[in-house]
């Protein structure tokens, strides 16, 4: 499906004078061969992952799939026209086979010798470069400027948000005010918005997070006054404080002047480049956290791995989350942002560079992928870099782009698939097994897998085995039971693989996507080098995040569907076990029409007949309630049980269609007067482990969050906040009901 892109004013046309760029060598024959060479698997062994799937232990973060951005006019020319700052058709017609990344960062190696600011307007009003490979700041004003890169990444993603690397060493702080107001101000708002919207950008900017400076301890710039040495020397752990104190207080200002003018900002906080335990970590990172931790959302983190190296990486994460516990405490609320990462290279051979492009390169970050999701401990991750522009594939890049035109690189095409079978939620499971490289806590660490959940029955896996030789025979040991629906196999000859830049070359990857209808799947053989997306539909209703604590089962006993219209509806079981209960009714026509609308009397009858409400109370509240109407000891039964508010004055709109938010607050205090023994709910930690909780009405918020922690929620939306309905559904209102009736009784 086409992605809808965003329209864009030009941007200064100007006449400039385009440096011809010619094609480097080709790959030879002899590197051709390896690509389609197929390695034959050696050995097996076997392994188990056990799964609790009604434990959902958090939110999948899908913002973990995202992209680092080092552009300018040596990329730009493949996509962007340099005489009218367009984009070029080509490109246009490229972009659709991209992942739409959430997050793109615009940082690396040249971060720290930039400055957003001075790279807007017509080329005659740039000061500085951005992003120029030289690095040197003032030089030659190039045609990507911030501006443009906003532009091309909205091709990619029209939603896609931005996380800008912001100078700490060539920028004061009221050039990241500067940078704040022209992303985030309305065009009225200020003369940076209007500058903005001049250029062809008319809403704010979607800002992820403001990252304060790129890899500033490798490379700042600046020398110790003190001292006269330049920072950093890396095994000086004295040196490292000083320069943690100095990087603090520099960006504590930098900060402070980006939340003056958006006081909603996130910051990402420098972390410590170097991607190993060391005590230089503990002597850098504890003045940082100490002095910016009213400013740390996140922590930066650069991790740059091979297949055996991810642990070591991860344990480096890990030493700095500690400090941030040590120092702000058990509820820091603190993640890693890993606004950098790829498969290391090898940078002694043209074989080494290509293995990082390779098919191994590949799986090793869906590894990587896999690990951070199910431990919760990125925020972002930022792949590193979505562009590759090199024929002999010397370095990284998601896809290529050269003058042979463009194409997805193996790294671009793992990102897509593993998309799709990246679920809503992760659950609880372990790999059993005694060979070490399923361990994803040892250096032998080569194989992963990571289980989702996805709305209400789907469980998804993503198993990724890096090794040729091995194949493992896999048992599935799960508390429901499955039908395997479908099977995705991504894989290419051998690992050594590649996708080379020119589009000509047939591609060795191969994915294979079957339909299955494999009933009560247990077991599987997992073919070697290849990542797999198994999809399972379960027989049970699957817990979203928050219900079904501890793994009980409230949902309904399988039922005969007690209305022809539910036979195959989700809700079959909870409606038909309220109808043999007598609390809700059908249509008279043998129907229950269980996705339309319910009517707040319609509502207020279920509800007082779920709870055996009185309802003797007198006729006197509503204007617009007749006494003969059939709903109306109901409605002034909920009303009088101070369950139900009325709309207006002496107004309780009988006939109105009941909101979703309105259906879940009545339940969740409903339940709560009615539970004595009902446990504390920290409605704060559920609502941040709620995906897209931001669409929750404000007034509603903590009604939601308790319903969700107290396991009230069972199954009533699918997906996020973001996807759920306004008005509330009869099967979502019978469910919710059902869900609560159970649990008080």
């Amino acid at each position: 499906m086409k992605k809808t892109k965003r329209i864009f004013a030009s941007v200064c046309a100007l006449a400039v004078l385009v440096t011809g760029f010619s094609a480097s060598a080709k790959l030879t024959k002899e590197d051709m061969d390896i690509v389609y060479t197929p390695s034959v698997a050696t050995e097996e062994f076997d392994a188990t992952v056990v799964v609790n799937e009604n434990n959902p232990l958090h939110a999948a973060e899908h913002r973990v799939l995202s992209a680092q951005c080092e552009l300018a006019d040596g990329a730009a020319q493949y996509f962007m026209d340099f005489d009218s700052l367009t984009f070029k058709p080509e490109w246009m017609d490229f972009v659709d086979e991209i992942h739409d990344y959430p997050v793109f960062r615009w940082g690396g190696a040249t971060a720290e010798h930039t400055n957003f600011m001075k790279n807007i307007g017509p080329m005659s009003q740039r000061s500085g470069s951005t992003h120029q490979f030289t690095g040197a700041a003032g030089a030659t004003a190039q045609h990507f400027g911030l501006v443009e890169f906003l532009k091309w990444m909205y091709t990619i993603n029209p939603d896609g948000e931005f996380m800008p690397s912001v100078t700490m060493t060539y920028g004061t702080p009221e050039d990241s005010a500067h940078l704040a107001q022209f992303l985030c101000d309305e065009a009225g708002e200020s003369e940076w918005g209007a500058l903005r919207a001049q250029y062809g950008l008319i809403e704010p900017v979607k800002v992820f997070a403001f990252e304060m400076g790129n890899e500033v301890d490798i490379d700042s710039g600046f020398t110790n006054e003190e001292t006269g040495e330049y920072w950093p020397k890396w095994e000086n752990n004295e040196e490292y404080t000083d320069f943690g104190n100095w990087y603090a207080d520099v960006a504590i200002e930098h900060c402070k002047a980006i939340r003056e003018v958006c006081p909603e900002a996130k910051f990402v906080i420098l972390g410590k480049s170097h991607n190993l335990r060391h005590p230089s970590v503990e002597a850098m990172m504890r003045p940082v956290i100490e002095k910016l931790q009213d400013y740390i959302d996140y922590i930066s983190w650069h991790a740059y791995y091979d297949g055996v190296s991810q642990v070591s990486s991860y344990d480096h994460a890990y030493q700095i989350l500690e400090i941030c516990e040590e120092v702000m405490g058990p509820d820091h609320g603190v993640k890693m942002a890993a606004t950098e990462h790829a498969r290391w290279y090898d940078s002694s051979s043209d074989a080494g560079y290509r293995r990082a492009s390779a098919l191994k390169g590949a799986l090793s970050n869906a590894r990587f992928f896999s690990r951070g999701i199910r431990e919760d401990v990125l925020a972002v991750a930022n792949y590193h870099g979505i562009q590759g522009s090199n024929h002999n594939l010397r370095g990284w890049g998601s896809y290529w782009a050269t003058d042979l035109g463009f194409r997805n690189a193996m790294v671009g095409e793992m990102i897509k698939v593993y998309a799709t079978g990246l679920g809503d939620r992760v659950v609880e499971y372990e790999v059993e097994s005694e060979n070490p490289i399923g361990d994803m806590y040892t250096h032998e660490a080569r194989f992963s897998a990571l289980v989702t959940a996805r709305g209400d029955r789907e469980l998804d896996i993503i198993l990724v085995s890096e090794r040729d030789e091995y194949e493992i025979n896999l048992t599935f040991d799960f508390k429901n039971q499955y039908t395997l629906k479908e099977e995705t196999i991504f894989t290419a000859p051998n690992g050594n693989s590649i996708i080379t830049t020119d589009p000509a070359d047939e591609s060795p990857l191969q994915v294979t996507v079957t339909e299955k209808n494999e009933a009560n799947f247990t077991s599987y053989r997992m073919p070697a080098k290849s990542m797999v997306i198994l999809k399972l539909e379960s027989n049970k209703k699957l817990p979203q995040l928050g219900e079904n604590k501890g793994g009980t089962d409230i949902g309904a006993a399988e039922h005969d569907a007690a209305f022809d219209d539910i036979t195959y509806h989700w809700a079959k079981n909870e409606v038909s076990a309220l109808a043999e209960l007598g609390l809700v009714q059908g249509n008279g026509e043998g129907l229950f029409l269980p996705e339309d609308g319910i009517t707040r009397a319609e509502f207020a009858a279920m509800l007082t007949r779920a709870l055996n409400l009185k309802t003797d109370y007198p006729n006197a509240y509503f204007d617009d309630i007749s006494p003969d109407a059939w709903y109306a000891k109901e409605v002034n039964a909920v009303f009088c049980e101070g369950l139900m508010k009325g709309k207006g004055s002496r107004q309780f709109a009988p006939e109105d269609n009941i909101t979703l938010e309105e259906v879940i607050a009545v339940a969740s205090r409903a339940y709560r007067a009615r539970n004595s023994s009902a446990e504390a709910i920290n409605t704060s930690d559920v609502l941040a482990g709620m995906p897209a909780s931001e669409h929750i009405s404000s007034w509603a918020k903590e009604d939601v969050a308790y319903a969700v922690g107290a396991g009230l929620m069972q199954s009533v939306i699918y997906g996020d906040w973001g996807n759920a309905p306004k008005s509330a559904t009869r099967a979502q209102t019978a469910v919710m009901v059902y869900t609560m009736h159970s649990l008080l009784n």
